[in-house]
């Protein structure tokens, strides 16, 4: 049975043929390995309860306390909600990848040649920042080879029009790198309908409870980015992007404050929106709100992730297509004035990069795992084969064989021929002793005649006799024609050395 690959699943859910390759098959990520994962070590140490209600005692008059304890109290829940909800990206069908078919999505490599110039022409005229968001790489796993980090990006003429519409966040929590997927794989193993690494199993493992996903959607009239300063600005004033596509999802669940003076979990929504510009680039956003706590309605935290992917370097391994790299960023922005701001951002940023990190080493180990299932699988694969041209080689070699002519006279080893004079007489002997049995045979007379191997023809040598015929008499025959044969050799010689003599003279 073939394996389905990343681009099989692509080209049957989109009816499209896109050109790219995969490194792994979709058999090789299994829900099992996920699971042992991110249940193999508790992380419920990230949570921001007991931090924020600490963080409420400042408030010290025995009057404001209370206040100040519920506002602590909000803050735990709005940023414990954030940490949770993040969580919240995936859980939907595997099979019925992202984008529709009658998406018009190019490949990288042809948006870089069509559109550069256009995109360069058209970011020219805005104001927004042109410094690009350039991901770094932790140290891969020890299954996955290293490789040296790289600044070359594929998007460098795109760079100042990509970031009028994302804006760069206040803060880069984390980066990391995943050797063996392209971006767009790394959204569907992480990020996509039913993952086989959800992030519903990561966000459960923390203690988050009544969670709901809403399926991908496909967008058209939304803007790319959550970010106000995009949202505020006029269209026309943003510069024109490459051909891309947008989804959107809806999450809502509850995610524990772990606090004394307020309920025990908040209500948290999630909007994700994911553009995808090629199978290198994916951009997602994600806009977090609580509900039914002091606060709730003060700000909202904007996460982004950026994907990006590059052809591996052959010379480390050759084997491996894609290494993606991934830059995950958060702020928060506030709606309202908000006497704990302070507290709400310096915690927001400490919980998202403890636990973008934690999830970062349990999707890499996720991924050892992957990897050890794609080498049994080419093993298996090599084994069989192997068994296969086994059992070929066998039965090609293995046939029954024609049987070898031979007559009575002779042994299986009768295509030796007997060398110098001594044998050449015996083998005289032998034919005209068959010739004899022959005739012996042709009357009937089947009594008087056997075979016998003869010491003076060497051995393995059969050679025919007649019964009452003398065999000294063949000896001496044998004898007669070697010594005819010595004599006719001896002559050669000498007349060659005649006529040698006679040259010289």
């Amino acid at each position: 049975m073939m394996q389905c690959t990343f681009s099989d699943s692509i080209n049957l859910a989109w009816g499209d043929d896109l050109p790219q390759e995969s490194f792994f098959a979709v058999t090789d990520f299994t829900k099992s390995n996920w699971m042992e994962t991110v249940t193999s070590q508790s992380t419920q140490s990230l949570s921001l309860g007991f931090i924020s209600v600490m963080a409420a005692t400042v408030v010290i008059h025995p009057i404001i306390f209370v206040t100040g304890a519920a506002a602590a109290v909000w803050a735990v829940g709005v940023v414990h909600a954030v940490e949770k909800g993040y969580q919240f990206f995936t859980d939907g069908e595997f099979q019925q990848l992202f984008w529709a078919d009658s998406e018009d999505v190019q490949d990288e490599d042809k948006v870089e040649e069509k559109q550069a110039e256009k995109v360069c022409e058209d970011s020219s005229h805005t104001q927004s920042s042109s410094t690009a968001m350039s991901p770094c790489s932790d140290p891969p796993s020890p299954l996955f080879s290293p490789r040296e980090k790289s600044n070359r990006r594929h998007i460098n003429p795109m760079d100042k029009a990509i970031l009028a519409h994302f804006p760069q966040l206040d803060n880069e929590v984390v980066t990391a790198e995943f050797p063996g997927l392209n971006a767009l794989e790394f959204f569907y193993v992480f990020f996509s309908d039913k993952a086989p690494f959800s992030w519903k199993e990561f966000q459960e493992s923390i203690g988050d409870v009544d969670i709901n996903y809403g399926k991908w959607d496909k967008q058209k009239e939304t803007p790319f980015t959550f970010h106000p300063s995009v949202l505020n600005a006029p269209r026309e004033s943003l510069p024109k992007l490459p051909a891309s596509s947008r989804k959107e999802r809806v999450l809502e669940f509850k995610t524990l404050t772990k606090s004394y003076f307020g309920p025990a979990y908040a209500k948290a929504r999630k909007v994700q929106r994911v553009t995808k510009f090629s199978t290198r680039l994916v951009i997602i956003e994600c806009k977090t709100e609580l509900f039914n706590i002091p606060y709730s309605d003060r700000f909202f935290v904007l996460e982004r992730w950026v994907i990006e992917s590059t052809k591996h370097d052959k010379s480390v391994n050759p084997a491996m297509l894609y290494n993606t790299k991934i830059s995950v960023s958060v702020q928060v922005f506030m709606l309202k004035p908000c006497n704990f701001e302070k507290q709400i951002r310096s915690k927001t940023l400490s919980t998202m990069t403890g636990l973008v990190t934690t999830w970062c080493e349990k999707a890499t180990k996720a991924l050892d795992l992957t990897l050890k299932k794609k080498l049994e699988r080419m093993r298996l694969k090599l084994d069989t084969q192997d068994t296969k041209s086994i059992y070929s080689y066998h039965s090609a070699n293995t046939a029954l064989s024609k049987p070898l002519k031979s007559s009575l006279l002779s042994n299986s080893n009768s295509d030796i021929r007997p060398k110098g004079g001594k044998e050449q007489a015996l083998l005289k002997i032998h034919n005209k002793q068959l010739k004899i049995i022959e005739k012996k045979i042709a009357a009937g007379d089947m009594e008087c005649i056997e075979t016998k191997h003869c010491q003076l023809a060497g051995e393995g040598l059969a050679f025919a006799r007649v019964l009452g015929q003398d065999d000294n008499n063949d000896s001496n025959n044998a004898n007669q024609e070697e010594t005819n044969t010595k004599m006719e050799k001896k002559k050669s010689k000498n007349l060659k050395r005649l006529v040698f003599k006679k040259k010289n003279r």
